[in-house]
Protein backbone atom coordinates (compact mmCIF):
# COMPACT_ATOMS: atom_id res chain seq x y z
CA UNK A 1 0.00 0.00 0.00
CA UNK A 2 1.54 3.16 -0.85
CA UNK A 3 1.05 6.24 1.01
CA UNK A 4 1.64 10.30 -0.29
CA UNK A 5 4.74 11.57 1.92
CA UNK A 6 2.55 14.55 3.04
CA UNK A 7 0.28 11.94 4.60
CA UNK A 8 2.69 10.55 7.40
CA UNK A 9 3.41 9.98 9.92
CA UNK A 10 0.10 7.68 10.49
CA UNK A 11 -1.49 6.19 13.46
CA UNK A 12 -3.27 2.61 13.50
CA UNK A 13 -6.08 1.66 15.33
CA UNK A 14 -7.02 -2.00 15.50
CA UNK A 15 -11.10 -3.53 15.98
CA UNK A 16 -13.83 -4.82 14.94
CA UNK A 17 -15.07 -3.55 11.71
CA UNK A 18 -18.59 -2.05 12.78
CA UNK A 19 -16.39 0.43 16.04
CA UNK A 20 -13.46 1.28 13.53
CA UNK A 21 -15.92 2.44 11.24
CA UNK A 22 -17.65 4.53 13.52
CA UNK A 23 -14.33 6.07 14.32
CA UNK A 24 -14.58 7.41 11.32
CA UNK A 25 -17.48 8.89 11.07
CA UNK A 26 -15.85 11.01 14.14
CA UNK A 27 -17.29 9.55 17.19
CA UNK A 28 -14.35 9.17 19.64
CA UNK A 29 -15.25 6.51 22.13
CA UNK A 30 -12.92 7.69 25.31
CA UNK A 31 -12.82 5.12 28.28
CA UNK A 32 -11.71 6.66 32.05
CA UNK A 33 -8.42 5.97 32.68
CA UNK A 34 -9.21 3.10 35.30
CA UNK A 35 -10.66 0.69 33.15
CA UNK A 36 -7.13 0.06 32.00
CA UNK A 37 -5.74 -0.13 35.97
CA UNK A 38 -8.69 -1.80 37.55
CA UNK A 39 -9.48 -4.25 34.19
CA UNK A 40 -9.33 -8.37 33.88
CA UNK A 41 -5.53 -8.67 34.11
CA UNK A 42 -5.80 -11.94 31.98
CA UNK A 43 -5.75 -9.45 29.32
CA UNK A 44 -2.18 -8.56 29.00
CA UNK A 45 -2.18 -6.42 26.16
CA UNK A 46 -4.39 -3.75 27.21
CA UNK A 47 -4.56 -3.78 31.09
CA UNK A 48 -1.55 -2.40 33.80
CA UNK A 49 -2.16 -1.83 37.19
CA UNK A 50 0.13 1.14 36.98
CA UNK A 51 -1.31 2.79 33.70
CA UNK A 52 -1.48 6.44 34.14
CA UNK A 53 -0.46 6.27 37.72
CA UNK A 54 2.39 5.71 40.03
CA UNK A 55 3.15 3.87 43.25
CA UNK A 56 3.31 6.22 45.87
CA UNK A 57 5.34 3.32 48.16
CA UNK A 58 3.20 4.31 50.89
CA UNK A 59 -0.06 5.71 51.61
CA UNK A 60 -0.58 9.49 51.89
CA UNK A 61 -3.91 10.69 52.38
CA UNK A 62 -4.92 13.55 50.66
CA UNK A 63 -8.47 15.74 50.49
CA UNK A 64 -9.45 16.04 45.83
CA UNK A 65 -7.04 18.89 44.94
CA UNK A 66 -6.92 20.14 40.59
CA UNK A 67 -6.97 16.40 38.96
CA UNK A 68 -4.18 14.95 40.83
CA UNK A 69 -5.36 12.19 43.37
CA UNK A 70 -3.28 9.69 45.46
CA UNK A 71 -5.83 6.83 46.48
CA UNK A 72 -4.25 3.51 47.65
CA UNK A 73 -0.78 4.04 47.41
CA UNK A 74 -1.32 5.70 43.76
CA UNK A 75 -0.87 8.65 42.44
CA UNK A 76 -3.39 8.73 39.74
CA UNK A 77 -5.37 11.05 37.84
CA UNK A 78 -9.23 11.16 38.27
CA UNK A 79 -10.27 12.93 35.36
CA UNK A 80 -8.90 11.20 32.21
CA UNK A 81 -10.25 9.34 29.55
CA UNK A 82 -8.68 7.91 26.66
CA UNK A 83 -8.26 6.60 23.04
CA UNK A 84 -5.30 4.88 22.37
CA UNK A 85 -3.92 4.04 19.01
CA UNK A 86 -0.09 2.62 17.53
CA UNK A 87 2.34 5.14 16.49
CA UNK A 88 4.27 4.04 13.04
CA UNK A 89 7.98 5.21 13.39
CA UNK A 90 9.91 6.17 10.55
CA UNK A 91 11.15 1.98 10.90
CA UNK A 92 7.55 1.14 10.01
CA UNK A 93 8.04 2.66 6.24
CA UNK A 94 10.25 2.36 3.65
CA UNK A 95 11.06 3.38 -0.26
CA UNK A 96 10.04 1.62 -3.27
CA UNK A 97 10.57 2.77 -7.12
CA UNK A 98 10.49 6.59 -4.70
CA UNK A 99 7.30 5.90 -2.87
CA UNK A 100 6.33 5.35 0.36
CA UNK A 101 5.20 2.05 1.33
CA UNK A 102 4.28 0.34 4.63
CA UNK A 103 6.91 -2.03 5.72
CA UNK A 104 5.80 -2.81 9.92
CA UNK A 105 8.28 -3.95 11.75
CA UNK A 106 7.88 -7.61 13.79
CA UNK A 107 6.96 -5.80 16.91
CA UNK A 108 3.84 -3.79 15.91
CA UNK A 109 2.94 -7.12 13.52
CA UNK A 110 2.92 -8.92 16.81
CA UNK A 111 1.24 -6.42 18.59
CA UNK A 112 -1.50 -6.18 16.37
CA UNK A 113 -2.04 -9.99 16.02
CA UNK A 114 -2.03 -10.18 19.83
CA UNK A 115 -5.54 -7.82 20.27
CA UNK A 116 -7.40 -11.08 17.73
CA UNK A 117 -9.23 -9.07 15.60
CA UNK A 118 -9.95 -8.81 12.09
CA UNK A 119 -9.60 -5.38 10.58
CA UNK A 120 -7.38 -2.03 11.05
CA UNK A 121 -7.62 1.64 10.39
CA UNK A 122 -4.82 3.71 9.40
CA UNK A 123 -5.17 7.42 10.17
CA UNK A 124 -2.92 10.44 8.83
CA UNK A 125 -1.83 11.82 11.94
CA UNK A 126 -1.44 15.04 11.23
CA UNK A 127 -4.66 16.41 10.18
CA UNK A 128 -6.73 13.68 12.30
CA UNK A 129 -4.95 15.78 15.30
CA UNK A 130 -5.36 19.32 13.93
CA UNK A 131 -9.57 18.04 13.66
CA UNK A 132 -9.37 16.42 16.93
CA UNK A 133 -8.38 19.96 18.68
CA UNK A 134 -10.41 21.79 16.81
CA UNK A 135 -13.70 20.12 17.66
CA UNK A 136 -12.49 19.61 21.39
CA UNK A 137 -11.47 23.29 21.22
CA UNK A 138 -15.30 24.77 19.84
CA UNK A 139 -16.54 22.19 22.61
CA UNK A 140 -15.07 23.05 25.35
CA UNK A 141 -13.38 19.82 26.06
CA UNK A 142 -10.12 20.16 27.55
CA UNK A 143 -7.36 17.84 25.52
CA UNK A 144 -4.61 16.38 24.96
CA UNK A 145 -2.30 14.51 22.75
CA UNK A 146 0.84 12.70 22.29
CA UNK A 147 2.90 9.41 22.10
CA UNK A 148 3.81 7.90 24.89
CA UNK A 149 7.16 7.73 26.92
CA UNK A 150 8.20 4.78 28.60
CA UNK A 151 10.39 5.19 31.39
CA UNK A 152 12.89 3.13 32.83
CA UNK A 153 13.25 2.12 36.34
CA UNK A 154 15.66 5.13 37.54
CA UNK A 155 13.02 7.57 35.38
CA UNK A 156 10.05 6.14 37.39
CA UNK A 157 11.55 6.32 40.94
CA UNK A 158 12.80 9.94 39.84
CA UNK A 159 9.13 10.84 39.15
CA UNK A 160 7.42 9.30 41.79
CA UNK A 161 9.65 11.55 44.10
CA UNK A 162 8.62 14.50 42.09
CA UNK A 163 4.85 13.54 42.81
CA UNK A 164 5.80 12.85 46.57
CA UNK A 165 7.65 16.76 46.49
CA UNK A 166 4.48 17.85 45.00
CA UNK A 167 1.96 16.18 47.05
CA UNK A 168 3.94 16.91 50.63
CA UNK A 169 3.91 20.84 49.66
CA UNK A 170 0.59 21.07 48.00
CA UNK A 171 -0.66 19.61 51.42
CA UNK A 172 1.55 22.38 53.04
CA UNK A 173 -0.51 24.93 51.26
CA UNK A 174 3.11 25.70 49.50
CA UNK A 175 3.45 27.07 45.82
CA UNK A 176 3.86 24.05 43.77
CA UNK A 177 4.58 23.63 40.34
CA UNK A 178 3.10 20.76 38.46
CA UNK A 179 5.28 17.58 37.85
CA UNK A 180 7.49 17.76 34.78
CA UNK A 181 5.67 14.56 33.21
CA UNK A 182 2.10 13.82 33.02
CA UNK A 183 0.79 10.43 34.44
CA UNK A 184 -1.71 10.10 31.37
CA UNK A 185 1.38 9.97 29.29
CA UNK A 186 3.96 7.78 30.62
CA UNK A 187 4.67 4.31 30.91
CA UNK A 188 6.76 1.32 32.47
CA UNK A 189 9.80 0.49 29.29
CA UNK A 190 8.52 -3.04 28.92
CA UNK A 191 5.42 -1.83 27.28
CA UNK A 192 7.31 0.51 24.65
CA UNK A 193 6.95 -2.43 21.95
CA UNK A 194 3.09 -0.90 21.79
CA UNK A 195 4.68 2.18 20.24
CA UNK A 196 1.08 3.55 21.73
CA UNK A 197 -0.35 7.31 21.08
CA UNK A 198 -2.58 8.56 23.10
CA UNK A 199 -5.76 10.92 23.21
CA UNK A 200 -7.13 12.36 26.07
CA UNK A 201 -9.74 14.51 27.66
CA UNK A 202 -10.32 15.57 31.28
CA UNK A 203 -13.73 15.21 32.44
CA UNK A 204 -14.29 15.18 36.54
CA UNK A 205 -17.92 14.33 36.16
CA UNK A 206 -17.95 10.75 37.00
CA UNK A 207 -15.46 10.58 39.72
CA UNK A 208 -17.59 13.78 41.52
CA UNK A 209 -20.68 11.40 41.81
CA UNK A 210 -18.40 9.75 44.97
CA UNK A 211 -16.44 12.46 46.68
CA UNK A 212 -17.06 15.87 48.38
CA UNK A 213 -14.27 18.83 48.83
CA UNK A 214 -14.45 16.66 52.39
CA UNK A 215 -13.84 13.50 51.29
CA UNK A 216 -10.85 11.70 50.79
CA UNK A 217 -11.05 9.75 47.50
CA UNK A 218 -9.19 6.84 49.36
CA UNK A 219 -12.78 5.88 50.92
CA UNK A 220 -14.73 5.16 47.50
CA UNK A 221 -15.52 1.48 48.20
CA UNK A 222 -15.28 -0.89 45.34
CA UNK A 223 -18.47 -0.85 43.95
CA UNK A 224 -17.95 3.08 43.42
CA UNK A 225 -14.37 2.47 41.60
CA UNK A 226 -16.45 -0.27 39.51
CA UNK A 227 -18.90 2.73 38.78
CA UNK A 228 -15.91 5.27 37.72
CA UNK A 229 -13.89 2.69 35.65
CA UNK A 230 -17.00 1.78 33.31
CA UNK A 231 -17.31 5.52 32.87
CA UNK A 232 -16.91 6.57 29.26
CA UNK A 233 -17.35 9.81 27.11
CA UNK A 234 -18.13 9.94 23.33
CA UNK A 235 -17.04 12.97 21.12
CA UNK A 236 -17.77 13.59 17.67
CA UNK A 237 -15.16 15.52 15.56
CA UNK A 238 -16.34 15.16 12.69
CA UNK A 239 -15.64 12.73 9.64
CA UNK A 240 -11.81 11.21 9.18
CA UNK A 241 -12.77 9.36 6.40
CA UNK A 242 -10.90 11.48 4.03
CA UNK A 243 -7.75 10.94 5.56
CA UNK A 244 -8.23 7.40 6.39
CA UNK A 245 -8.52 3.86 5.35
CA UNK A 246 -10.04 0.62 6.76
CA UNK A 247 -8.11 -2.48 5.73
CA UNK A 248 -8.50 -6.14 6.66
CA UNK A 249 -5.46 -7.43 9.60
CA UNK A 250 -4.45 -10.18 6.52
CA UNK A 251 -3.24 -7.53 4.36
CA UNK A 252 -1.10 -5.38 6.90
CA UNK A 253 0.93 -7.90 8.02
CA UNK A 254 1.41 -8.63 4.42
CA UNK A 255 2.01 -5.43 3.14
Amino acid sequence: MFFCENSLPLLIRVDDLQWLKDLQKGNIFMRHMWYYQYGDVSDKARIDKYDGCLPTYGFVDVKPSDGQLVSNGKYTENSAYIKSFMFLDGHDYCLKNDRVILCPKQSIIEQVLNLNKKYILIISLLPFITQFESSCKKQGIIADKGQIEYLDKASLLDLIQEYNTYIQNYTKGLSVSRPSKRLSFCKPLSFKNQQEYRLCINDSSAIKQFISYHNSISYINKQNVEAIKNSFKIINIGTIENISTIIPISQFINL
